[in-house]
């Protein structure tokens, strides 16, 4: 992904400096409760058992995804938007794509995560500073879900046309 298209997609969702500025902050606040978060994550998400049947199809389990969440959640209280940030949410749709994991449950996550973090941000920050600070992590929330998104659409487009041109060539 080149650097214009990069800054498009931060100027489309108005996420700016001071709003990175803002989740930086709240990371005070939020990183002492991080795999408290992401437990409480996954105990909504174990709740699902659709959910639970992808995640046993995919041979994967609630250790794992953990592990791998609770990295991806201290990387948002850090966000960087370097090449790295964009191609790690693009895996994740790609990963979901060839999972059949249904963009659904990506873009579910956010509203999960939201229930979990405003109260915390809540106990810490007050007035404006709260909401801009929260619509700071909307934002944020917003392009990471639109990278999954795309690229779930994509890759499974792409699996879809290969596995018909693999049927119809012969």
């Amino acid at each position: 992904m080149s650097r214009d298209d990069r800054e498009v997609r931060l100027q489309w969702v108005q996420l700016t400096s001071a709003d990175v500025e803002r989740i930086r902050h709240a990371a005070q606040f939020l990183r002492p409760h991080a795999e408290e978060i992401v437990k409480k994550f996954y105990d909504h998400s174990f709740g699902f058992t659709d959910f639970v049947a992808k995640v046993d199809q995919s041979g994967s389990n609630r250790t794992r995804l953990e592990s791998t969440q609770l990295d991806y959640f201290l990387g948002i209280l850090d966000p960087s938007f370097d090449d790295a940030y964009f191609a790690r949410r693009k895996k994740i749709g790609e990963v979901h794509a060839r999972l059949d994991v249904k963009p659904r449950w990506n873009l579910g996550e956010y509203a999960v995560y939201s229930g979990l973090i405003y109260p915390i941000l809540a106990e810490h920050l007050d007035g404006q500073e709260l909401a801009a600070t929260l619509l700071a992590f909307q934002k944020i929330f917003t392009l990471d879900g639109s990278l999954a998104v795309e690229s779930y659409i994509t890759a499974g487009l792409l699996d879809r046309i290969v596995d018909v041109t693999g049927r119809l060539g012969p």
